[in-house]
């Protein structure tokens, strides 16, 4: 008769060893039988006095043993997909699990991984399962993995250090590839591998400098983005809430540290070739062959994000924690979501990033809607008002910038070489991503100009008056844009009689109702701002929005308190605006008797309803 894995003495002489781990003979020969024992190992680990009695070298010296033995199984003699192969992984798991317990506050403990090369052993293997022709590994195996290099260098900055050396950028790659069940463990890792140092002062670290500024970075990056946009084949995760909450950690620090930019403009210039390359070599360790790399694409490809989603979840990154983050007990002013807002404005390779998406989302989002473009560049007075040279506030000038600095970055100077889109890794040629506006990146990107013009003046944190200058000048433009295309040129020709269901459209798929509320915002308490509005067309194309509209509610509100901050101690505002309104006043008892009394134009708001007198 067959004799069982615990018949006999086995069971015994598998116990009868450090700290009741088994002989790594007799887990070579039953890997099942030694799993379980190491579970019952895990069980007992999550009391804290069982670690005290057991954090020393013999069982240290036993467990990494055992890890290396069933690493060695997975990846050697044992048949992929074979009854033995699920069994060494199951066993390599519970011993990186009883491997993580017993690091958990514990430096001696995690510092003696490092001297076993546990990680630099999983590496390799993690690389090798991204191209595993069966299905992905098991959960178990995922999250033991995962979680044991997380615990590793929780706290321990020298630890840190070695796991990324040994890690980065294709090992991190595979770890977080492991995550889609239970995406907040990535982050989790993430946060625990690239957290500030506070004895490093200002200073960036190697390591996050690398995410940050290099290609690799910026792939390890997308895929993370990835994992918080989610699995697009799967149903809600009940880990959403997690993934959300770990995310914000750890891009707050990033952007905190003045990250968003590099990570940003990395990310833009992305093409596919680029990302498939970066795939491929995660997924080839030395002796893997080539045609793995297909394996790991055809795996990978459906769950990565395409540009327009990373570039909407970036923006949205900073939506989300300009809004929120008060600390417990304070006011909102010295709310953490504010700290972030007062370090964006002062970063001033932040402040052109956005003057620049800015400019090429309403240039964009006009063409793509067909609109007539018409935005003429601020005169000499208008500059001089804020203080800026044309090539920082031109929408025009602002978005070929954009457009060059994708094309020609250093990192991608091949033009053959396609921007990254679609879903996966492929190609969308030229496509803008800001599309129709819509929900998305466009929509995102509103939402963080919007959030940061609403940030309180004072000494701590102003709005840059060029960046102020170059946002009023793209988003007039795009408000004047379709208005023309609503009602007509009305300084040329008639308002149309009928309403184009098209442009209604449009202006609601354009945020135009926000587009009005952020030049609103912008010339609340700026003078300068305020007197570039008189010298460019923003004081009339504002006051032409100063209607009710039962297609854009809260219209003719945003209209009006636009207006009313244009001229809110400006006497020279509220004398233009006086005229432009008796100007209006003529224009449309010129209309009405033109067509026999119809009103076409949505009627004139008064005087008094701004606030300065008659």
């Amino acid at each position: 008769p067959v004799q069982s894995p615990c018949s006999g003495g086995r069971c015994a002489s598998i116990m009868a060893s450090a700290g009741g781990l088994p002989e790594p003979a007799a887990a070579a020969a039953s890997p099942s039988a030694a799993s379980r024992s190491v579970a019952a190992l895990v069980r007992e680990s999550l009391q804290d006095r069982w670690r005290q009695e057991n954090a020393h070298q013999a069982v240290l010296d036993r467990l990494a043993d055992l890890i290396i033995l069933h690493l060695d199984a997975i990846g050697g003699a044992c048949e992929v997909g074979s009854a033995a192969e699920s069994g060494h992984e199951e066993a390599c798991a519970n011993c990186l699990k009883l491997a993580r317990n017993l690091s958990a506050g514990r430096p001696s403990v995690q510092e003696h991984w490092r001297r076993r090369g546990i990680i630099e052993k999983l590496a390799p293997r993690l690389r090798s399962d991204l191209a595993r022709p069966q299905e992905e590994r098991s959960v178990p195996w995922r999250d033991a993995v995962v979680t044991f290099c997380a615990q590793v260098v929780a706290g321990h900055p020298e630890m840190r250090v070695h796991v990324l050396l040994a890690l980065f950028p294709y090992g991190l790659a595979a770890v977080f590839a492991l995550c889609w069940h239970k995406p907040h463990r990535a982050f989790v890792l993430a946060q625990n591998l690239f957290a500030h140092d506070a004895s490093s002062g200002d200073e960036v670290p190697e390591g996050t400098r690398r995410l940050l500024e290099t290609l690799e970075g910026h792939c390890v990056l997308l895929l993370l983005l990835s994992l918080l946009r989610g699995d697009s084949a799967a149903e809600d995760s009940p880990h959403d809430a997690e993934t959300r909450e770990w995310a914000t950690i750890f891009f707050y620090g990033l952007w905190l540290r003045g990250g968003f930019e590099a990570v940003y403009r990395g990310t833009r210039r992305l093409t596919a070739r680029r990302v498939q390359a970066f795939f491929c070599q995660a997924a080839m360790p030395a002796g893997v062959a080539p045609e793995a790399a297909a394996i790991a694409l055809s795996r990978l490809a459906p769950r990565l994000c395409c540009q327009a989603d990373a570039v909407g979840l970036l923006w949205h990154t900073v939506h989300s924690m300009l809004g929120g983050l008060p600390v417990a007990g304070d006011a909102s002013e010295t709310s953490e979501g504010r700290r972030l807002a007062v370090g964006l404005l002062g970063d001033a390779g932040f402040a052109r990033l956005l003057a620049e998406e800015m400019a090429e989302a309403c240039t964009d989002v006009a063409a793509a809607w067909g609109l007539e473009w018409k935005c003429q560049a601020p005169s000499k007075e208008a500059l001089a008002a804020i203080d800026a040279e044309s090539d920082q506030v031109s929408a025009d000038a602002l978005a070929a910038c954009a457009a060059e600095d994708r094309l020609g970055g250093p990192q991608f100077a091949n033009a053959d070489e396609m921007l990254l889109g679609g879903d996966g890794a492929d190609d969308e040629g030229s496509q803008s991503i800001w599309g129709k506006g819509d929900a998305g990146p466009f929509a995102e990107l509103m939402q963080v100009a919007l959030e940061l013009s609403a940030v309180r003046q004072d000494k701590s944190g102003r709005f840059p008056l060029h960046l102020a200058g170059a946002i009023m000048t793209s988003n007039i433009a795009l408000i004047d844009a379709l208005h023309r295309f609503r009602f007509g040129d009305v300084s040329k020709m008639a308002p149309k009689r009928e309403t184009d269901p098209e442009a209604v459209l449009a202006a609601q798929s354009c945020q135009l109702v926000d587009q009005v509320r952020l030049c609103g915002n912008l010339l609340f308490g700026l003078p300068a701002v305020q007197d570039f509005a008189r010298f460019t067309i923003g004081l009339r194309v504002l006051l032409s929005h100063c209607y009710a509209d039962n297609e854009l509610p809260m219209l003719r509100e945003v209209g009006v308190f636009s207006i009313r901050n244009a001229t809110l101690g400006n006497l020279a505002n509220q004398e233009v605006v006086r005229e432009l309104l008796a100007d209006r006043r003529d224009a449309d008892q010129r209309s009405q008797r033109a067509q026999q009394g119809e009103q076409l134009l949505p009627p004139a708001p008064s005087i008094q309803e701004f606030g300065f007198g008659v």
